[in-house]
Order: structure tokens, then sequence, then C-alpha cells
């Protein structure tokens, strides 16, 4: 797997999918920031996800959601009904580098 943290330029709501957000992700790629489409809408805020250091699985086949094509997947975790989820503020750790393990993040709950 490839893991990758990279920082979240921007975001917006799917135009063809209300559960759905388009993200544009800064990996430190020569093409510019990835587009990843997620279902975190229904547990954050665009505001509270934008600009926001993310762990991104970056080796995925690219993949068409709702006709905007996919090319990776943020790392989440998720209490054990599903109902929250939590994405990682990292800390002391670069962007733009492959993630094998990291214990200086700290969570938040998007809600």
């Amino acid at each position: 797997m490839e893991i990758r943290v990279g920082k979240i330029v921007e975001v917006s709501n799917h135009p063809d999918a209300e559960s759905l957000f388009v993200e544009k992700i800064d990996l430190g790629e020569s093409t510019g920031p990835r587009t990843i489409v997620s279902g975190l809408v229904q547990f954050c805020s665009a505001e509270k996800l934008l600009h926001l250091s993310v762990v991104v699985l970056c080796n995925l086949k690219p993949r068409a959601i709702k006709g905007i094509t996919s090319y990776g997947m943020v790392l989440c975790a998720s209490n054990a009904e599903h109902s929250q989820v939590f994405v990682y503020k990292l800390y002391q750790i670069a962007l733009h580098v492959e993630v094998i393990y990291t214990h200086k993040g700290q969570s938040f709950d998007c809600s």
C-alpha cells in the first residue's frame, strides 16, 4: 500500500451526490493536487476538512464515482457503530511523505 500525507487544499460538494465531497489534496506530485471523492459529508463539514493534513491511500485504481474520477482514498477511523468518523490531525510530520507509522497524531470528532 502506498500511504502518504497530503493537505486538503479545496473541498466542494459533489454536483450529483449530496452525500459526497470532492477534495483536492496536495500530495507534492508534479501533476498538482489529486482529486479524491469521499463520503465524509455526513460526518464532517467542508470547513473542518479544508487545510487539514490527512492520510491518503494513493495506489488505488482510479474510479469514477457519480461521474467524477477519484484518485485515492482519505483514511479515517470510526467508532464500532460507524456513526462517528475520526480524521487525524497530523503534527510533526512532513507533508508529501510516505507514512509507515506515526504515534504523534491527534484525532478529532468531525460531528
